[in-house]
This record gives structure tokens, C-alpha cells and sequence, in this order.
């Protein structure tokens, strides 16, 4: 992975396969500078299986994580993503990093994660232009 500037890890609200173009497009130019991480929602496993990252190439520097739990109920659980979150960027020796949201629900998740610098991307809002990607700065 890049190592040349702080790495960037995406809190997407979709599966990297139905993100918008713009939006894959957009995280790949960064990926050019720096790591990117793409932290998908989860997806529950088969009963017996045991919690896992699925680790998927979504472009060059730029690694698509998708957690898989345990049950149906955890998908929907911020404490549950949480843990698996601090455990993937521990394991990924991830120290300071740059949080990108799509959404404003993922704020309370990510800044438990204590990243150096939370930015909103604004494309997915319904307000924002089809034209701008306004991004907005949360200390």
C-alpha cells in the first residue's frame, strides 16, 4: 500500500459494486496518493462460521473491506462494527488516518475510531448537485 501521505478509510453505505461511479471514481484518484480503505456494511454469515473481514482489490492502493458477523441482528449493530473496525486497523497497523463519510449516521462510529481528520462527502446527499462533490471538514 502507499505509504505517502495519511491513508484514508471510507465508511460506504453500499457495497463497492453499487457505488456510484462518481464516488469509486473520486476514491481511486486519492488511492493514487495515499491507502485507501473502503469499509463496507456488514454481511451476516452461515450459523458456525466465525466473524471475518472479506478483503476484496477494489482498485490499485485501494482495498475494499467487508465485515462479515455473526448474525443477521449485529449487521444493524454500531458496537458490533465498532469492535471489528479498531480490530481491522489494528491488524492493518493503521495508526493516524483520515475518515471519509458518505453519511452522517456513520460520524459517532468513526470518530470512536479516532481519526486525525472526519470528512463528509456531501455526493450522496440529496441536496448536494449532481455536479459538485462538496465535502465538509467535522473536527
Amino acid at each position: 500500500m502507499n505509504e505517502a501521505l495519511v491513508p484514508i478509510v471510507a465508511f460506504a453505505p453500499l457495497r463497492w459494486s453499487a457505488m456510484p461511479a462518481s464516488a469509486k471514481r473520486d476514491l481511486a484518484q486519492l488511492a493514487k496518493t495515499r491507502s485507501v480503505f473502503v469499509l463496507e456494511t456488514p454481511e451476516p454469515i452461515e450459523r458456525g462460521e466465525r466473524e471475518c473481514w472479506e478483503l476484496l482489490p477494489g482498485a490499485p492502493d485501494l482495498l475494499v473491506c467487508r465485515p462479515r458477523v455473526a448474525r443477521a441482528a449485529e449487521v444493524s449493530d454500531q458496537r458490533v462494527q465498532t469492535r471489528m473496525a479498531k480490530a481491522l486497523l489494528h491488524w492493518l497497523d493503521i495508526g493516524e488516518f483520515v475518515a471519509w463519510l458518505y453519511t452522517p449516521s456513520e460520524l459517532a462510529r468513526a470518530k470512536s475510531l479516532a481519526p486525525s481528520l472526519v470528512i463528509h462527502d456531501r455526493s450522496f446527499d440529496g441536496a448536494a448537485s449532481k455536479h459538485t462533490h462538496a465535502a465538509t471538514s467535522i473536527a
